[in-house]
């Protein structure tokens, strides 16, 4: 697996013939729950969902001083996408996972590194949306796309 990150207008570094100006990600994660409370039946599920910032990992790159100023700044960009992409024997990679956000702030930053000489300093953000569109896109052996599979959600609204 290979995952790659885009700010709305910021460039990234990523050396991936389908993801130029992206930035590489070495992980992210990502929580959604819906606190259940102490009731049982229907109303044990009345607790709003909570879709957590998303945590991310990478290499410093020429987008690093946008994203850490966005902190700063409070910046809103309008758009945020992350993909995922796998590969395939016949197609190379193709992209199997997709986040698209909307309305993101980054809401904490730190970096860091060993000092090493080869090593390049890593960061970590926390990206804050109001909405999400998840896209799961299910290929078969030879890279063909098959069908989606997705969800959204509104998190002001609580809804999809």
């Amino acid at each position: 697996m290979a995952a790659y990150i885009k700010f709305d207008g910021v460039d990234g570094e990523c050396l991936d013939k389908d993801h130029k100006k992206w930035s590489d990600l070495l992980s992210f994660s990502q929580g959604v729950h819906k606190p259940g409370g102490g009731a049982t039946g229907s109303t044990r599920r009345r607790g709003d969902t909570i879709l957590e910032d998303i945590q991310c990992v990478k290499e410093l790159d020429k987008s690093s001083p946008k994203i850490a100023e966005a902190v700063c700044k409070g910046k809103v960009f309008p758009k945020v996408e992350i993909e995922l992409t796998a590969s395939y024997t016949d197609a190379g990679r193709v992209t199997y996972y997709r986040y698209e956000l909307k309305n993101v702030s980054v809401t904490s930053y730190q970096i860091g590194g060993a000092g090493q000489a080869d090593d390049v300093p890593t960061e970590n953000f926390s990206l804050n949306f109001e909405e999400i569109k998840v896209t799961y896109t299910e290929n078969d052996s030879a890279g063909k796309k098959k069908g989606n599979v997705e969800y959204s959600w509104k998190v002001e609204e609580g809804e999809s």
